[in-house]
């Protein structure tokens, strides 16, 4: 493929192989997204509830600050099949080469990776609320159920949205994880949008396509971030 304007764009969105690679990460970025932003504020809530917020807060952050290849390397091993992860659930599952299994292994990596950055993005939130909200709520006779519906939740929405977009992007720009332990398979069935511009540029030397999926990739940050900002406007 050449560098020829809109014939690449015409191209590559009709590739097989491009639709796959978009779905795919597209379906990383929900199962990172919306189970991340809600298990990150569940745990965020019992962590600002209880005396040592500091000890379980670097407990969950600890991989974070670990590289993606030494994450992927320590799930490479968990996943196998004599792996921790069978073991602890009395299983015999082929996680990483299962086509029932291989994305949601991912998703759980992910999660792993990244859950203790929205954590603490969630305790920055709730502890921005102040406390003389809930004082008044008590005083006028809410339980904490309705402190949570009425308080937390209306104020901390804007904080959990952001979790989202950021979850969002980190699915996006996901590469490490996927092509470290499933290299894309089985099949194409992991292969993600940022593998798939690798491979076009560094092994089908393809620049022109790989460009344009670039180009289309950046083009979903940025409307995924202009829907973040929208919401956010709208605050009151």
């Amino acid at each position: 493929m050449k560098f020829n304007g809109l014939e690449n764009y015409k191209s590559v969105l009709g590739d097989s192989d491009f639709r796959t690679a978009l779905a795919t990460t597209l379906k990383l970025g929900l199962g990172l997204a919306l189970p991340g932003t809600l298990i990150a504020f569940v745990v965020a809530i019992a962590i600002n509830a209880g005396k040592k917020t500091n000890i379980f807060t670097s407990i969950f952050f600890a991989p974070v600050i670990y590289p993606p290849v030494v994450s992927a390397f320590i799930w490479s091993a968990a996943y196998r099949g004599d792996g921790f992860v069978n073991k602890i659930l009395g299983t015999n599952i082929e996680w990483l080469t299962s086509y029932k299994w291989a994305l949601f292994s991912i998703v759980l990596v992910m999660l792993w990776t990244n859950l203790g950055f929205y954590i603490v993005i969630s305790l920055t939130g709730l502890r921005g609320i102040s406390a003389s909200y809930y004082e008044a709520a008590s005083i006028d006779g809410a339980n904490r159920w309705k402190q949570l519906r009425w308080i937390t939740l209306p104020l901390i929405k804007p904080v959990l949205l952001f979790i989202g977009i950021v979850a969002t992007g980190d699915a996006l720009q996901v590469f490490t994880q996927p092509y470290l332990l499933t290299a894309g398979g089985p099949g194409s069935s992991t292969r993600v949008l940022a593998s798939l511009i690798y491979e076009s540029s560094f092994r089908s030397f393809d620049f022109g396509a790989s460009s344009t999926m670039a180009m289309v990739l950046l083009t979903l940050a940025l409307l995924i971030s202009s829907v973040q900002f929208a919401f956010l406007r709208t605050r009151p």
